[in-house]
């Protein structure tokens, strides 16, 4: 039976577990993450998608495509995703 590692969300099988990063790791990597979200920012070539941004706090440049997003989007987004979800099953329905 797996069972959910909270820290990496990761499974781990029969109890063994495999944890590539410490707690500190992993926190370093979730504040660069959030560092180059909102500055340099991330390139998004659709309109329709720089429109959502913008509609829900982003700063967005027209002229370069470039769109900030800051913490508190991502956090709100993480929040309306679902904890699960599946790609793809055995079962086709």
């Amino acid at each position: 039976m797996a069972k959910n590692n909270a820290v990496a969300g990761f499974n781990a099988l029969n109890g063994v577990e495999l944890n590539l990063f410490t707690t500190d790791e992993l926190k370093a990597i979730h504040y660069a993450t959030m560092e180059v979200l909102m500055n340099p920012g991330v390139q998004v070539s659709d309109p329709e998608a720089r429109q959502i941004f913008k509609e829900n706090g982003c700063e967005v440049d027209e002229t370069t495509n470039i769109v900030k997003i800051p913490e508190y989007i991502v956090r709100k987004a993480l929040q309306l995703a679902p904890s699960r979800f599946v790609l793809w099953g055995r079962d086709k329905k």
